[in-house]
């Protein structure tokens, strides 16, 4: 758990040298169960996250060890998962000590066995966060 904290603590703080023109907040709610650790909004629109940290060294794979497998039912709470998944724009950011991944929650989380993710740097997953909120904000005017 401290490293999932001391992880997300790091990519919120990229994530604001980025994108000074947005609003990154960490949410610590240590009472409510679903809140999405880490919320990304820019130009009206909002894209939610919930951080996990992935221990297990048999679900990494790959040369240079680039995959890791993430396990729905065994990784993410029920409730977190549908409220990502009601949410629309709910993802997941994943850690491990051999990178991080970045993901959309849709879906039943019972009927996913297995999702395996391309393991990034941190910087290279704010990118990734920060392309999707951007992408969510010029879709969104199109629409109008």
């Amino acid at each position: 758990m401290r490293l999932e904290t001391a992880t997300s603590r790091e990519l919120v703080s990229r994530l604001k040298k980025l994108m000074p023109s947005g609003v990154v907040f960490k949410h610590c709610d240590m009472l409510t169960k679903g809140i999405p650790d880490i919320s990304v909004s820019y130009k009206g629109r909002t894209i939610w996250s919930e951080a996990k940290y992935i221990d297990d060294v048999t679900r990494i794979s790959g040369d240079e060890k680039k995959y890791v497998s993430l396990v729905p039912k065994l990784d993410v709470d029920g409730v977190q998962w549908e409220l990502l998944r009601k949410m629309g724009n709910g993802y997941l950011v994943v850690y491990t000590d051999y990178g991080s991944a970045f993901t959309h929650v849709n879906g039943c989380r019972t009927s996913v066995s297995s999702i395996r993710l391309r393991l990034y740097s941190l910087e290279s997953v704010a990118m990734l966060m920060l392309e999707t909120v951007k992408a969510s904000s010029k879709r969104a005017k199109e629409d109008v």
